[in-house]
């Protein structure tokens, strides 16, 4: 079209050449590109509620473009003006927004991204709605996300850019990777399956949620993780480099402070609540560690504790590495310094009534003696090797000694042996 023309397609187009859109278009119909349709900078398209726009070649937006209609990309969608999508958009192969470029998926709007696909972003992308993806999600530059994203299996979130900002809810189901700079301010959901990777320098903000459903691993060798916010870690967290809590740690998984470089400094509350963190490396406390009656604290040879602050135990705290600074305050804990597994005091022994049938039922869980870990879901008691030993008539009155293992998640166990004595109190029955 002609600078300035005004193209209205009301029906049924297909473009099997180019289209150089030197005016302002409106389509309100029908428009199959299969080669070029290009809008040059200065001027317009706008698609319209009930039209349809369907691309098999090249769409190159260098103006304005906006669609109230349906879009769908089956091959090259690329935008260096602004582009702003009010309708649905469906991505069945690359939505490329390059440096100099505005996407705007707006409030009410949809955009789906179909397995293989991709939606590139060298320039500023934000997102007031929702986009479903099964593809390859990268920022480059700046993405701001206040709405939805949900990043399915088989897909990818990847950050190289200086700022990715979620405002908004994130979920991920598969590989999410950050390489730049993320700051999280809404909600991260990190759901089974996902791995999140940290190169970069990733901030969960005052206000922001993050929840691991799967895996978090702050990566070296420039991975700078700072929690400011509130981190919900259900399964396995592993600081490789430099993490900082300076807010609320609340972990019923496990978290994994690794050799060579990995380092937690808290300076706030980490809560281990009934998980396990495994230091192979550095921890500072400078606030609270509160490891309650199910949570295990392993500093193992070679590690460093310091501990400026109140290392509150509940728990177990297995002692082999460095502690320095404050004494750790026992609250009904146990510390176990030795170097092997055996802790004689952790067992208690009892007597036993055999049932109606002669049996003495022993949970192996009975045998210990500290009541704050007697019963928790991330350890595995055993007796003789099994979690509920079961002794038989010619048993009774004979005292027997049961190796007791009570063992963790992680594998870090305590040893000990305890005396059972099965008795018959029941009345004889008569015929």
């Amino acid at each position: 079209t002609g600078a300035g023309a005004i193209l209205q397609i009301s029906g049924s187009m297909t473009n099997n050449g180019t289209v150089n859109n030197s005016g302002a278009a409106t389509l309100a119909g029908t428009l199959t590109n299969n080669v070029n349709f290009n809008t040059l900078a200065g001027f317009s398209l706008n698609v319209n509620a009930g039209a349809t726009l369907t691309n098999t070649g090249n769409v190159n937006n260098a103006g304005s473009l906006t669609n109230n209609g349906t879009i769908t990309n089956n091959n090259q969608f690329v935008n260096t003006g602004t582009a702003s999508n009010n309708g649905v958009f469906n991505n069945n192969n690359v939505l490329n927004n390059q440096v100099g470029g505005t996407f705007n998926n707006n409030a009410g709007s949809s955009m789906s991204l179909n397995f293989g696909t991709q939606l590139l972003n060298g320039g500023t992308f934000t997102n007031a709605s929702g986009i479903n993806s099964f593809g390859l999600i990268q920022n480059d530059a700046t993405f701001t996300n206040n709405g939805t994203i949900t990043s399915n299996s088989g897909g990818q979130v990847d950050n190289n850019g200086l700022n990715f900002t979620n405002n908004g809810t994130l979920s991920t189901s598969d590989q999410f990777r950050n390489d730049g700079t993320f700051f999280n301010q809404g909600i991260i959901n990190v759901s089974a399956g996902s791995v999140l990777n940290n190169f970069g320098n990733f901030t969960n903000r005052s206000g922001g949620t993050m929840n691991n459903l799967q895996e978090i691993r702050n990566k070296q060798p420039n991975g700078i993780f700072t929690n400011n916010g509130t981190l919900n870690n259900n399964v396995r967290f592993f600081a490789e480099d430099d993490v900082i809590n300076n807010a609320f740690f609340n972990s019923i998984g496990d978290v994994f402070i690794e050799p060579g470089g990995g380092k937690i400094t808290n300076t706030e509350l980490l809560y281990l609540n009934a998980g396990n963190l495994k230091n192979q490396g550095t921890l500072v406390n400078s606030n609270k560690i509160w490891v309650n009656d199910c949570s295990t604290l392993n500093n193992v040879a070679g590690a460093t504790i310091n501990n400026n602050g109140n290392l509150e135990l509940h728990g177990i705290l297995f002692q082999r590495g460095t502690l320095a600074g404050n004494a750790v305050n026992n609250q009904g804990g146990y510390i176990h310094t030795a170097p092997t597994s055996a802790a004689p005091s952790v067992c208690q022994n009892g007597t036993f009534a055999a049932d109606i049938n002669g049996d003495v039922k022993v949970y192996a869980s009975q045998l210990i003696s500290n009541a704050n870990f007697d019963s928790c879901a991330n350890i595995v008691y055993l007796a003789n090797g099994q979690d509920r030993p079961v002794f038989h008539c010619s048993d009774i009155g004979t005292v027997l000694n049961l190796n007791v293992v009570l063992r963790t998640r992680l594998l870090d166990s305590l040893t000990c042996v305890a005396q059972v004595t099965p008795v018959d109190l029941l009345e004889p029955q008569f015929s």
